[in-house]
């Protein structure tokens, strides 16, 4: 019988299972040392009003990417915390923000998912804080401005056939 196709041994499949356990455990514990003290620190922030802060410095670039200054709290949220996605899907489908800008904070957020936690990983592997985080959020904000003023160029009919149709 052809090695590949070899049964394995009780012993194999003890070791296999037992690593296994292992590695799980390493990699579950790395995660909650960073996750942790990750979601303390943000639910300091938000009862102090730094997600607020935080807001109020990137409403001014939110308007030039063509969104609403409120949607600004829902990136600083998401930068924080990744939890408010949700948000923006019920207030589009209450009619509070328009389908455009529901489409273009999906995209805004769906690339600045976990960009906190992503960092903190990066930076485990030797990866320089500073290239990894603003490299990545100046590298976002300009690709996001970039495609949303060529997603302008196209004709309303078209955008809505491609990209997004109002939920309302």
């Amino acid at each position: 019988m052809p090695a590949f196709l070899s049964v394995p041994t009780t012993t194999q499949i003890t070791s296999f299972f037992s690593q296994l356990g292992k590695d799980i455990y390493d990699t579950s514990v790395t995660l909650f040392k960073i996750m942790i003290p990750a979601i303390i620190i943000v639910k300091i922030a938000q009862e102090l009003g730094g997600i607020d802060l935080l807001a109020s410095f990137i409403e001014p670039l939110m308007n030039g990417l063509g969104l609403p200054e409120n949607v600004g709290l829902v990136w600083a949220m998401t930068i924080a915390t990744n939890l408010y996605g949700g948000l923006i899907i019920n207030e589009a489908k209450r009619g509070e923000i328009p389908a455009r800008d529901v489409f273009s904070t999906i995209i805004l957020l769906g690339l600045l998912h976990s960009l906190i936690e992503d960092t903190i990983l990066i930076m485990l592997l030797g990866a320089d804080f500073t290239s990894i985080f603003w490299g990545r959020l100046i590298f976002v904000t300009l690709f996001v401005g970039v495609f949303l003023r060529l997603v302008g160029l196209m004709s309303e009919e078209t955008r809505q056939r491609y990209f997004y149709r109002s939920i309302s």
